[in-house]
């Protein structure tokens, strides 16, 4: 199996980590911080109309 090495700019990761972490300390699991990423979102697209 080869390994596939994805190289993420150390901006992003940071703030992957930083969710990650606030996912694990607030007890959130991922389906709800994509919802609310969805909803956050969505009312961004629908305020500008």
């Amino acid at each position: 199996v080869k390994h596939i090495n994805v190289r993420i700019p150390d901006e992003e990761a940071e703030r992957f980590d930083e969710i990650s972490s606030f996912c694990r300390e607030s007890g959130y699991n991922l389906s709800q911080i994509v919802r609310l990423l969805v909803k956050r979102w969505y009312q961004n697209q629908s305020g500008r109309h």
